[in-house]
């Protein structure tokens, strides 16, 4: 069996953070969100070629992360001819370019690689071998109301097995979300392509699914564990402060000085914060601010904050601001 990471997006909600980032080499409490999947597929022995596919635009990125990873696992990058978000290929368009290029002619796991869950993928394995058909982890986000809009929703019934499938309903019929992680037989590959060829959505993989199911039976393999979808501001700063060892994270070599630290920050190497708030906030290695209110902020690398107050805002690398700006 091989694994495919998907990591060929230019996640522009997050920019500026992710402009000239991929998301999946984004820091969650100091570690780069591809990093704890790729941990999870270490405890699977039956996976031993694990595939990262990106684009063009972030391979030297990648290849950097290679050099500094340790696995078990052959890893290796697969680069998608793509360099800007009007280009791309789109999810269901890159696996299927994957399985071509690489003749993957073998059962598939498929991990979106922004995803960080708590769900154990030998149990999500399990679950696949003992079904024998395509499988999708479905979160249970217990409440309608909190995912309406925003995921694609699955109906299961008493044996798991799919009825319907809904891509981001207002209305949703069930509290099951689809959460990017796939297994699929060897023998379903082949209609990644037919699926293409008919004119259908090449990017959303919940349009896919609600195509495939009615060819073959797919089944959900249900986990209450956590599952943090990182897409936006709000997702990325939750998610870094549920993966904190403690409230507060204070790197190497950092200056505080007549500054207070409210709530959950994380601020990185070799920061320097002088007269200033800093509250529920993440703060990238190298920044620099003085005199400043930051809340619930985000802050890249080397960026030079003075005189502000933000909230509710993100600010680049290498970014350099004074005066006085309110945030959203």
């Amino acid at each position: 069996m091989k694994a495919v990471i998907l990591a060929g997006g230019y996640a522009k909600r997050l920019w500026p953070i992710t402009h000239q980032r991929p998301k999946p080499l984004l820091t969650v409490a100091g570690k780069p969100i591809i990093n704890y999947i790729i941990e999870k597929l270490e405890d699977i022995d039956e996976i031993t070629h694990v595939i990262v596919s990106t684009n063009q635009a972030f391979e030297g990125d990648f290849k950097s992360w290679l050099k500094t990873i340790k696995s078990d696992k052959k890893i290796e990058l697969f680069i998608e001819p793509s360099t800007k978000e009007h280009d791309k290929l789109g999810t269901v368009g890159a696996l299927n370019l994957v399985f071509q290029e690489k003749a993957v002619d073998e059962d598939v796991m498929i991990i979106a690689g922004d995803n960080i869950f708590d769900f154990s993928l030998e149990e999500f394995l399990i679950f696949y071998k003992k079904i024998g058909y395509p499988v999708v982890a479905l979160h249970n986000a217990q409440d309608k109301k909190k995912i309406a809009g925003i995921y694609g929703i699955a109906v299961i019934d008493d044996t798991n097995r799919i009825k319907e499938f809904q891509e981001k309903p207002m209305n949703p019929k069930s509290t099951l979300v689809s959460t990017a992680c796939y297994i699929f037989p060897r023998e379903i590959l082949p209609l990644f392509s037919k699926y293409l060829e008919g004119g259908n959505n090449p990017d959303a993989p919940g349009y896919f699914l609600e195509w495939l199911y009615q060819l073959v039976d797919i089944y959900g393999f249900v986990f209450n564990e956590a599952w943090y979808d990182i897409g936006d501001h709000s997702s990325y700063l939750k998610s870094n402060f549920e993966h904190m060892q403690e409230a507060q994270h204070i790197g190497k070599n950092v200056v505080l000085q007549g500054s207070e630290i409210k709530g959950n920050v994380f601020i990185g190497e070799n920061c320097k914060v002088i007269d200033s708030v800093i509250e529920n906030s993440i703060l990238f290695e190298n920044a620099v601010i003085e005199n400043c209110k930051i809340k619930s902020t985000i802050i890249d690398e080397a960026a030079r904050l003075s005189n502000l107050s933000l909230i509710n805002s993100t600010v680049g690398r290498h970014a350099r601001m004074n005066g006085l700006i309110e945030g959203d």
